[in-house]
């Protein structure tokens, strides 16, 4: 890699901050850089030996050390050249081939140890800028990771991976903020990756592979970093960073041999997104994917195999994490649209056919305000013994809802606010007062049908259609319902304003 936490920057998320300024660097301050900067994210980068041969530093025997509470890794490289091109850059290559050792211990479970080694072909850096602001432009042809061997308390795990990235590339750029921080920002490219993965179950036995790939892959990063020797809680005093990740289409194959029986789940997707960013003020974190498909297929099934689609998922948080004087914004989106599934699954689950087989989607888009009343980010220790709530909601609007579901479609909107200084009416929650509409379109057909399949009995439908009978008035169209649910400052609970208490 492109050595310790230069290859997570490198290949995972690297950097792009604007162009680089002019270049002024020299091969022993791009080196005495790159251990700043492991220094910083916890790591020791040392050479064996260091000595300038015309216009290159040669670097030996280089290697990266990380030690954590449950690891202690060291990755080393035969050689790394740094060359002054003679404008103020610095062009560095390397050894092809690293070599990751050392051992993981998690706090439940055995010790494992491993060697690994990883190949490099066309790796190169080009390192320009200043001492205080270094910009590394970066390519790579290909990485593969090979020779693995993982052993549990010294016996020889029956497992193996093997991992291919190709057409690497991108820029990033380290910057001192003060004395003892520093910011890493920028941009990556891959071209397309591959991970296979095969071993065997120790306690069941069974036999199993699980492969992945996708392409295009787009990353952007940015990060202030504190210097984790010095920082018992990097985040908590300042530290933060984001990224966001787009790529291609993907997918992905696992399949299990257990006495015999094969079971192959498979899944594709026409492409998706990722993103997260932590600071002490806040966290996002959203996830997306497109043109999902699915198929499962075993020798335990009654037909050759199963298959679903989804057209879209969405996942997208933002939450306030440290306190402040006046409430904060909030949302959560939560959306999973047209899941079809396959029709001999719903043979076997509506035989008769009783029950429409349209797509099923569910859609949760809220927002609001949250009173944050400590700092979420503080150490585990300090969150432990917690005696109330470290938020309050304030106010929630729920922007839209859509659950459609065997042909029944229920949707709605509303928001509340909650008072601060009434906590009567829901026992310590402070009192909402608002209302939300809502609309039920097909939900005495869907009861109908439930009740033909046998899965609702009779008396199960009369009470549910009591309880709509209760919130609901009929509305414009066939077996449609609505209801205007209202919480009043007074604490009244009103159904299309009529009381409930």
């Amino acid at each position: 890699m492109m050595h310790g936490k230069q290859a997570i920057f490198a290949f995972g998320a690297a950097t792009l901050a604007g162009l680089p300024a002019q270049a002024e660097v020299t091969p022993q301050e791009v080196w005495t850089k790159w251990q700043d900067f492991s220094a910083y994210t916890g790591q020791a980068m040392q050479a064996g030996s260091a000595e300038m041969s015309g216009d290159t530093l040669v670097l030996e025997n280089v290697t990266t050390e990380f030690g954590g509470v449950d690891s202690e890794i060291v990755s080393s490289r035969d050689w790394v050249r740094m060359r002054d091109l003679g404008d103020g850059t610095v062009e560095i290559t390397m050894a092809p081939a690293q070599r990751i050792v050392g051992t993981v211990t998690p706090e439940e479970g055995e010790t494992a140890a491993i060697d690994m080694t990883v190949l490099y072909d066309g790796a190169r850096i080009v390192a320009s800028g200043t001492p205080e602001r270094l910009v590394q432009e970066f390519s790579l042809d290909r990485l593969t990771l090979a020779d693995g061997d993982i052993a549990v308390e010294d016996e020889d795990a029956d497992f193996s991976i093997d991992f291919t990235a190709t057409t690497v590339a991108g820029r990033y750029i380290m910057e001192e903020t003060g004395a003892e921080a520093m910011a890493a920002t920028g941009n990556s490219t891959l071209g397309a990756l591959e991970m296979e993965m095969t071993g065997t179950d120790p306690e069941s036995g069974a036999d199993f592979t699980a492969r992945f790939d996708m392409s295009d892959v787009a990353a952007d990063f940015s990060g202030n970093l504190l210097n984790i020797g010095l920082a018992a809680n990097p985040f908590a005093s300042g530290a933060a960073f984001s990224v966001d990740m787009t790529s291609g289409a993907s997918s992905s194959v696992f399949e299990a041999v257990e006495d015999g029986d094969t079971t192959r789940f498979e899944s594709r997707s026409s492409g998706g997104g990722f993103g997260v960013a932590l600071s002490p003020d806040a966290l996002r974190y959203t996830l997306d994917s497109r043109g999902i498909d699915y198929t499962l297929s075993s020798s335990e099934l009654p037909f050759p195999e199963l298959s679903a689609s989804i057209a879209e998922t969405g996942f997208d948080l933002n939450l306030p994490l440290s306190p402040s004087e006046e409430p904060r914004d909030f949302n959560l989106l939560v959306k999973l649209r047209d899941l079809v599934i396959d029709d001999r699954l719903w043979g076997m689950i509506d035989p008769a056919g009783n029950l429409e087989h349209s797509p099923a989607t569910l859609l949760v888009d809220l927002s609001g305000k949250v009173q944050v009343l400590m700092d979420m980010l503080a150490r585990a220790e300090d969150l432990e013994d917690l005696d109330k709530a470290p938020g309050e909601l304030r106010s929630v609007s729920l922007n839209a809802l859509e659950l459609a579901l065997g042909g029944a479609r229920l949707t709605g909107s509303g928001s509340f606010t909650f008072d601060p200084e009434k906590v009567e009416l829901l026992d310590g929650i402070r009192q909402p007062a608002g209302a939300i509409d809502l609309q039920l379109v097909g939900g005495n057909a869907l009861l109908d049908a439930l009740s033909k399949m046998g899965i609702v009995g009779e008396s199960q439908v009369m009470n549910a259609r009591m309880m709509l009978a209760m919130f609901a008035v009929p509305g414009d169209g066939e077996d449609t319902l609505t209801s205007t649910i209202e919480m009043t400052e007074e604490g009244k609970i009103l159904a299309n304003g009529n009381p409930l208490n």
